[in-house]
């Protein structure tokens, strides 16, 4: 069974406090199936895919293998996720340059380009004044497309560290901007949070884009019409939920687009180049649910993006020798535990399976049409 290195670009910069790191190279026959792992060839790989669960580390993974067990077993035990039985693991610490606890673009500018910074900032040093070559850049200088998949806003922290280096993640519009300019050939998920800058008064990136080169498809149907030959895409989900983000997969219906679509889509558009591609996949709204403390929304998000995960590990069979697949989390978000002595370490999976949609929708269905039909005291 044959193995190999990180390609070189990726050596030392996965930075990810107590975050769970998996490797699979497609010599292995399925992601179900841990294998001894073999020395390492001096190899490096065609195809690469860098899966990144935003918030998510080892307790988010081991609440979402407890609560499938669960949902088809009284027995105590885990139903483990495709990605967790990876043949390579390892854990590593995330503190930046100025906090032991970081934030996604710290985070993301070392796993990009190997440099450890300050909260908030992407792909700048600690001076805010040097500007940092990204794996993604390296990529597509190869001669690789490159693909940037997110279930959050294609110009946020995580996406955003792949090709834009800017003193704040909150300079959306600024991030914007730069996306066209890396001439990267793949971008999907979610769309821009300022198309037309904080204050509404820039000219709308949409158009922007559209005028250097790209396709901007915004409906289920011109996404999954999208052929290989297109050209350089942006494939923006249209039933999008809170800053421009796509749904909580809780939320999301029949015929709606899922993580893994748009994964699906991004192969089949990236692997007709001759040097193979490189692609970012952020499972984002699994971080923005454990901020909320909504621990069913994480755990189906989780589910969602182990699907994704599940696509490049279909495509990895049918490619041996020349794919490699990264997993991680950049950061874990909101102290999440299983159990604790406030419940009696009981885990309540049982209050979880009925919940049926994300706090954001229970604002915008339930909460807010419920304050504004009831009358003030």
């Amino acid at each position: 069974m044959k193995r190999r290195n990180l390609v070189p670009a990726l050596a030392g910069v996965l930075f990810t406090l107590f975050v769970a790191g998996n490797l699979y190279a497609s010599g292995a026959k399925g992601s179900a199936t841990p294998a001894p792992v073999a020395a390492p060839e001096k190899k490096a790989a065609k195809y690469v895919f860098f899966f990144v669960g935003d918030g998510m580390a080892m307790p988010q993974i081991s609440a979402t293998e407890a609560y499938a067990n669960a949902l088809s077993s009284k027995d105590v035990n885990v139903k483990r996720l495709g990605f967790s039985q990876f043949p390579v693991t390892g854990l590593c610490t995330t503190y930046d340059a100025g906090s032991l606890i970081t934030d996604s673009a710290s985070a993301g500018t070392a796993f990009a380009s190997g440099n450890k910074t300050l909260n908030g900032v992407v792909n700048m040093d600690v001076t805010k004044t040097k500007t940092f070559k990204t794996i993604a850049e390296y990529a597509k200088e190869a001669g690789k497309k490159v693909g940037v998949v997110s279930s959050v806003s294609i110009d946020h922290a995580t996406p955003a560290v792949m090709y834009a280096k800017v003193p704040s993640r909150g300079n959306y519009y600024d991030i914007a901007l730069q996306l066209p300019q890396s001439g990267f050939d793949y971008f999907g998920g979610g769309g821009f949070l300022q198309p037309t800058g904080k204050n509404k008064d820039k000219p709308s990136v949409y158009d922007l884009v559209k005028a250097q080169g790209y396709t901007v498809a915004d409906s289920v149907d011109a996404i999954q019409n999208l052929k290989p030959g297109v050209g350089k895409v942006i494939a923006i989900n249209p039933n999008l939920q809170d800053s421009s983000a796509m749904k909580y997969d809780i939320d999301r219906e029949a015929g709606e687009l899922a993580l893994a679509d748009f994964v699906r889509k991004g192969v089949e558009l990236l692997q007709d180049g001759p040097q193979g591609f490189f692609m970012l996949v952020e499972g984002g709204k699994i971080d923005w649910a454990c901020h909320a403390n909504d621990a069913a929304s994480a755990i189906k998000d989780t589910l969602a993006f182990d699907k994704a995960v599940s696509e490049a590990v279909a495509f990895a069979e049918k490619h041996p020798d020349e794919t490699l697949i990264l997993v991680t989390g950049d950061h874990e978000t909101g102290g999440m535990a299983i159990g604790f002595a406030g419940t009696q370490y009981e885990t309540f999976f049982d209050k979880i399976v009925p919940q049926k949609m994300s706090y954001v929708a229970f604002n915008d269905k339930v909460l807010t049409p419920y304050k504004k039909a009831t009358p003030k005291d």
